[in-house]
């Protein structure tokens, strides 16, 4: 865990200003959040049993929480598991992978990479250097229109 910068928590409260003013369900377009969800989350979200499995489930996290979501998706590197940590591993016949490393302890390590998850036998390792970053990028907001973001945020908190 770190702190995030002054410009990200500027952000993050202009953002949450923006999103505790627009409360009224009457003026969310649930449907086009779920379409700017699909396109900037689901490849790697699961939400309501869709998506990719690359990030952490949403459907059970504290969806409610505006402030929550906007410090996850703001500053993604801020506080991020170990499981979902970017690591380079490098491998004795030269190859380097990057992804985030699960159950290091077994003999045959997991990568989750972006399109794939690989088996490695943990001889083959030469070393795994953790760079406690996220594997999810910053800035996936950027672009967005005010009502984009209401529209995205209001399917996210949705039941």
């Amino acid at each position: 865990m770190r702190s995030s910068s002054a410009d990200k928590k500027q952000e993050i409260a202009r953002l949450q200003a923006i999103l505790i003013r627009e409360t009224d369900p009457a003026t969310i377009d649930f449907q086009k959040g779920r379409g700017l969800y699909t396109q900037r989350c689901s490849a790697c979200h699961e939400l309501f049993g869709e998506g990719g499995k690359v990030g952490p489930n949403l459907t059970g996290s504290d969806r409610k929480n505006v402030g929550y979501l906007l410090e996850n998706i703001v500053d993604p590197s801020a506080s991020v598991p170990g499981d979902y940590q970017m690591s380079i591993v490098s491998m004795k016949d030269g190859r380097v992978l990057t992804g985030a490393v699960m159950n290091r302890r077994d003999p045959v390590v997991r990568l989750r990479m972006m399109a794939e998850e690989l088996k490695i036998d943990g001889n083959e390792i030469d070393e795994i250097k953790g760079l406690g970053m996220s594997l999810m990028p910053e800035g996936l907001l950027n672009g967005l229109s005010e009502e984009d973001l209401v529209d995205l945020f209001g399917y996210l908190r949705s039941q």
